[in-house]
């Protein structure tokens, strides 16, 4: 795994823990929860929060798509989405 890769996958855990305190490298099996869901539980102002603070950290533009078409939904959809981007490196 390169370096970029890893250290954007560790800013995004960190705003998870940040908003909603779930470290997902330690809760792996969370990974392809969805986030509104009962194992999750995350109240949907902060997916709001989370989002905001996504596109301070990868830009506003790669997430559009992603929530029309419902795959901001999971911590490991998230981190596809960004694989898919010219940000994530």
């Amino acid at each position: 795994m390169e370096n970029g890769k890893m250290e954007n996958e560790k800013i995004v855990n960190e705003i998870f823990i940040k908003r909603i305190n779930i470290d997902f490298e330690q809760n792996e099996e969370l990974k392809s929860e969805k986030i509104l869901g009962n194992k999750i539980g995350c109240p949907v102002r902060e997916l709001v929060l989370i989002l905001s603070d996504l596109e301070q950290c990868f830009g506003s533009d790669i997430w559009k798509d992603s929530i029309i078409n419902n795959r901001f939904d999971t911590y490991a959809n998230i981190l596809g989405i960004l694989e898919k981007t010219e940000n994530y490196q």
